[in-house]
């Protein structure tokens, strides 16, 4: 009976006769700073049952609402402090919003007796965006940051590496809030080389404010690394493994050692992978009353190595200015075999040949980066400058060599084998500069803001194709190319918010200059272009009492063309089957708007349509005569895209949570003139994420997660229907300094991505598997030394005047 009452409290939104109130306060580090990104749990003081969940902001700050009549405690935590409580507190006599002493946190080497447990649970809801809790999670702590990006839910990665967001693609993937400049690839290979240990959580934002770049139609997601400033000597090491048909493992350190005026942090994580692909590839072609079909089976085996550091340095001159620098090096290098057989048969006359492919890579890639800042908190209401500039190069060599051999029916070989060698070389050097301003007044809860940013970027491409001839090589001058692209955006924002009563407003304009100049001297095409563009964007939130409140929102948005999307180069896989870019792509505009509906701050349920006009979209083509299919992409008129979804969480006493995300979608694709015939395609998909966390005695917990996406539209691909389950179990030991924790995924091995093609002739059938069964095992260790002043603090309310520091 308990269990049923609390459900249909968290999920049904009835309206209650009972009053509830707002709990509100700070927490402060050992420093008597704001203790940011801390974890605060509202706790029933008669059995420490989690009642909710919330992380401070940047001035430690937190609140709960709406909070019944009863009896609570507060519980704060931070990692590597101490778990501090205050309470209880008695709302029976309040009559309205209650602000709470301050609770200071204190180092691990001061920790006592803990006699509660408070988690936080895995997703936290926030009316602009979800944040999903990584670092104590066996699922998404262990391996590496892509595989955590893969765990968020509604994030779908194909083999391609296209990443789209709840079915829309446009999705801008940020590392700390600053965008990478990667394209996708690019990005695969970063994140596929970065540890999970240095993430802390992950923020998704899907209508973002005018503070944030025009770009990423289908919203920002934030990967937050770690990096908390401490005194003393703090740090963590640690090491992972995995298996699923190959073995893949790394480890590596995070340190910190700091005082009241300074902090120096660094970090070094390496990792040794082995990976194995599978793809299988079926199509017919029907040219001159003749049916050729070709079925390609290939099989990719890499072997990749990195090495990641970063190191950097805060100085706090006064408790109120910020400054510092940061320095990162990433290198990557990889080899990859790829065997692939295509089967060719034509009818009538049933002739019949093998193709046999066999391509060698050897890459290397790495990227340098530095930044510096400045932030300097103007007033206690949340006023602030900031300023931030970085310089970031990345660069990647491939050697690549490819050896084709046919063979007839027999499997004997015909003809000589076809030789082939090419040098592939990209360097892309970036500046970016960022000034914000804030000012926050104390009437109706107002707050101005305004920036200016500038970016400039240039990419240098080269491709040197080479074909064995007569014992000779000899420059392919179809294939062999330079592509020099440049782009600078300039871009300033300012928007405004304030409360009235019940009701919240923010409106926003961010305008954007962008130049650009793709140029490509081998193959004599030059794009110039130059536009500016405004972005409004306006937000809106209405409270009904205590327990219901509506969100609202507009935004309109850009996306441009990502730097191998412009690349005319063909990448070559055999002599039926390569990719190339498309120099001639002009940038996306789209539309959004969004409604969501929240209960109790637990229940969330949206509805959210976007317009998006000259939509870039991958499609194929094929040449009939040939039987040449390559992949590029293309402006299509129109991508039309309404979504409903759904969240909530059932939670069972201190021991139990379940989170669940329901999303239905529908996508329609158009296009006048797409390969000379017109595109009108349009379908439904659904999908479903959950995830149960058991919190069990002795510092251990279990979670089993599983999520299912039902076949789609998108574009001209159908993609079938996949699901997968996952489960992972933590433990920690010696005063929650030392984590172990285990996981396997895809358990039933039924995530394995498979598509079709009818269009224009083109009959398509794709399966692709990629590891997705696997077998992770981590472990990482804590440690901390702190200097702090001796306080005099002992427990309960018997010191609250000398811990208080209220706005």
């Amino acid at each position: 009976m308990k269990l049923l009452k609390t459900i249909l409290l968290i999920v049904v939104p009835l309206p209650l006769t009972a009053q509830h109130f707002e709990l509100k306060g700070r927490i402060l580090d050992e420093k008597n700073q704001p203790a940011e990104f801390a974890s605060v749990a509202l706790l029933q003081a008669s059995d420490c049952t989690l009642v909710m969940a919330a992380i401070t902001d940047s001035l430690g700050l937190y609140a709960f609402s709406p909070v019944p009549y009863g009896k609570y405690m507060v519980a704060a935590e931070m990692t590597g402090s101490s778990r501090e409580y205050y309470g209880p507190v008695e709302t029976d006599s309040l009559g309205g919003p209650l602000t709470l002493p301050a609770i200071v946190l204190k180092p691990l080497t001061q920790l006592g007796e803990i006699g509660v447990t408070a988690r936080i649970p895995l997703f936290t809801r926030k009316p602009d965006m979800l944040v999903m809790n990584v670092e104590n999670s066996a699922l998404r702590s262990a391996g590496t940051a892509l595989d955590v990006l893969k765990k968020v839910p509604g994030i779908f990665i194909d083999n391609n590496n296209n990443i789209t967001y709840k079915g829309k693609a446009g999705v801008r993937i940020t590392m700390d809030g600053k965008n990478t400049y990667l394209d996708n690839n690019q990005l695969v290979n970063y994140l596929q080389n970065m540890s999970a240990s240095e993430i802390i959580r992950v923020e998704i934002v899907t209508n973002p404010s005018a503070k944030f770049d025009a770009s990423g139609k289908a919203g920002y997601i934030n990967i937050v690394t770690r990096r908390r400033q401490k005194q003393g000597l703090n740090g963590t090491v640690g090491a992972w493994g995995g298996y699923g048909l190959t073995p893949k493992y790394g480890g590596g350190s995070y340190l910190s050692y700091g005082s009241p005026k300074w902090n120096f942090f660094g970090s070094y994580y390496s990792g040794r992978r082995e990976g194995l692909e599978e793809i299988h590839i079926f199509r017919n072609i029907l040219y001159n009353d003749t049916l050729s079909s070709f079925d390609q089976d290939s099989e990719t085996r890499t072997l990749s190595k990195s090495h990641n550091a970063r190191l950097g340095f805060d100085y706090f001159p006064d408790s109120v200015t910020s400054m510092g620098l940061v320095a990162s090096a990433n290198f990557f290098n990889e080899t990859e075999q790829v065997i692939s057989g295509t089967g060719v048969r034509q009818e009538p006359g049933d002739s019949a040949f093998t193709l046999e492919q066999l391509n060698m890579i050897f890459a290397t890639d790495y990227h340098l980066g530095s930044g510096l800042y400045f932030k300097k908190k103007l007033d206690t209401l949340g006023s602030e400058f900031s300023f931030n500039a970085d310089f970031l190069m990345y660069a990647n060599n491939s050697d690549d060599d490819y050896q084709t051999r046919h063979y007839d029916g027999s499997h004997v070989e015909f003809g000589q084998p076809y030789l082939q060698r090419s040098n592939s070389a990209s360097d892309i050097t970036i500046g970016v500069g960022k000034v914000d301003y804030v000012r926050a007044f104390a009437k109706n809860e107002a707050k101005l803001e305004a920036g200016l940013k500038s970016s400039y970027v240039v990419t240098d491409n080269s491709l040197f194709f080479e074909i064995l001839k007569n014992q000779a090589w000899e420059n392919d001058t179809l294939r062999s190319n330079d592509f020099i692209y440049k782009e600078m955006i300039n871009a300033a924002y300012a928007s405004f918010s304030f409360s009235w009563k019940k009701i919240g407003f923010q409106l926003g304009l961010r305008a954007e200059n962008t130049i650009s100049d793709g140029n490509s001297p081998t193959l004599n095409k030059r794009v110039v272009a130059e536009y500016t563009n405004f972005f409004p964007s306006a937000f809106i939130n209405y409270s009904i009492g205590e327990n219901h409140l509506f969100n609202a929102g507009y935004s309109r948005r850009i996306d441009r063309p990502n730097y191998q999307e412009l690349n005319p180069f063909l990448f070559y896989l055999d002599q039926y089957t390569y990719e190339k870019g498309n120099p001639f792509l002009k940038p996306q505009f789209s539309n959004a708007f969004n409604l969501e509906y929240s209960f109790m701050e637990a229940v969330f349920t949206g509805m959210e349509f976007s317009r998006t006009r000259d939509a870039m979209m991958e499609v194929t083509q094929q040449v009939d005569s040939t039987g040449i299919g390559y992949l590029t992409t293309e402006n299509l008129s129109t991508v039309d895209y309404l979504g409903f979804s759904l969240g909530f969480p059932i939670p069972v006493g201190k021991w139990f949570m379940m989170e669940n995300e329901f999303t239905e979608v529908y996508s329609s694709y158009r296009s006048d003139d797409l390969f000379g015939s017109a595109l009108d395609r349009e379908g439904w998909a659904f999908s479903y994420s959950g995830n149960m966390s058991f919190f069990l005695p002795r510092n251990l917990s279990f979670e089993i997660s599983g999520w299912y996406e039902s076949g789609n539209v998108y574009g001209i691909f159908n993609s079938g229907e996949k699901w997968g389950i996952d489960c992972g179990l933590v433990k920690f030991f010696f005063n929650k300094t030392l984590l172990v924790a285990f996981s396997a995924e895809d358990i039933f091995r039924t995530s394995t991505f498979a598509s079709t093609i009818t269009y224009q002739g083109q009959d398509v059938r794709l399966s692709w598997y990629d590891e997705n069964r696997s077998f992770w095992f981590r472990v990482r260790y804590s440690f901390g030394q702190t200097q702090i002043k001796k306080s005099g603090y002992s427990s309960g309310a018997d010191d609250l005047k000398n811990r208080t520091n209220k706005k």
